[in-house]
């Protein structure tokens, strides 16, 4: 496992890595930013 990550690291285009990551985080913000909007329309009723 912990060669697994020196590998990734070792990895000529880090970019790649960072663009996953955004990708992977992007799904989750996306569903936060619809509850906490619900959440505000609710709020304000």
């Amino acid at each position: 496992w912990t060669g697994e990550i020196v590998n990734r690291r070792k990895k000529p285009n880090p970019n790649s890595t960072l663009m996953a990551f955004k990708g992977y985080l992007f799904i989750p913000t996306t569903l936060l930013g619809f509850l906490h909007s619900v959440l505000k329309s609710y709020n304000n009723d």
